[in-house]
C-alpha cells in the first residue's frame, strides 16, 4: 500500500512539474510577443499609455499574434488601432 501511495504521489509530481513547464514556456512566449508588438509600435509612433497597459495586460497567444502581425502591416499607432479596432476604455 505504501509502495502504492508512493507511485501515485511521484506520478502527481512529475504531472504538476509538467503542467508547470508548460505554464512558464506560455507566460516567456506572451511577454515574448508583448515585448515585440511594443518594439514594433514605438517605431510606429508614439503609443498611448492605455494601449501600452492593454497590451501588457493582455496574455492570449492567439490575440497577440494577431495584434503583432497588425502592427507589422500598419504605417502608424493610428492605423493599426483601425486594423485590430482596439479603443480607449472610458
Amino acid at each position: 500500500r505504501a509502495e502504492e501511495h508512493e507511485k501515485s504521489w511521484t506520478a502527481g509530481l512529475a504531472e504538476g512539474r509538467a503542467e508547470g513547464i508548460a505554464e512558464g514556456r506560455a507566460k516567456g512566449m506572451a511577454e515574448g510577443r508583448t515585448r515585440f508588438l511594443l518594439l514594433v509600435l514605438n517605431l510606429r509612433g508614439t503609443v498611448p499609455e492605455w494601449l501600452k497597459e492593454r497590451i501588457l495586460c493582455e496574455r492570449d497567444s492567439e490575440l497577440l499574434e494577431s495584434w503583432m502581425k497588425a502592427a507589422a502591416n500598419a504605417v502608424s499607432v493610428e492605423d493599426f488601432l483601425g486594423k485590430t479596432g482596439l479603443k480607449e476604455s472610458v
